[in-house]
């Protein structure tokens, strides 16, 4: 039981820190070079779409091998939020709800802007919001889960 949970949680860790690393470099590298000088830059989108399956994995890695340290835990109970552990937990778990549905529209909003160049505007526009979103709640995910230890 002992290597399970070791290899759980370093899966876990492996793909939150390729997908926290990816959020972080297209939010403070990529999304800036979207517009430059009121022209869209394609290698900035192309550069952002390479990373969407990438992402994907990612996220879905991430949510299996959560749910499951979440259930070998001892300290793990259904829906009770009793000590700062379950609640700091609950908060974890909100926040990557919110950060899958963000991903998902920049995902889609990058998909309009190659797909149909004359929207590509507004469609950047939310590119650009949805990755800086996904930046602050990855910071306040990081913070909650130093503090849970």
């Amino acid at each position: 039981m002992d290597f399970m949970l070791w290899a759980t949680r370093s899966v876990h860790l492996f793909a939150i820190i390729v997908w926290l690393g990816g959020i972080f470099y297209q939010g403070l590298f990529v999304v800036p070079r979207l517009k430059s000088d009121d022209k869209v830059d394609a290698v900035a989108i192309a550069a952002m779409l390479q990373f969407v399956p990438i992402g994907w994995m990612c996220l879905t890695t991430a949510l299996v091998t959560g749910v499951a340290l979440m259930l070998f835990s001892p300290r793990f109970l259904f829906f009770e939020y009793h000590d700062y552990w379950s609640v700091a937990l609950g908060l974890k778990q909100l926040l990557f709800l919110l950060m899958t549905f963000f991903f998902f529209g920049c995902s889609r909003m990058l998909k309009l802007a190659v797909a149909a160049p004359e929207q590509s505007h507004n469609a950047l526009e939310r590119v650009v919001q949805f990755s800086r979103i996904n930046v602050a709640f990855s910071i306040l995910v990081i913070g909650i889960a130093v503090s849970m230890r």
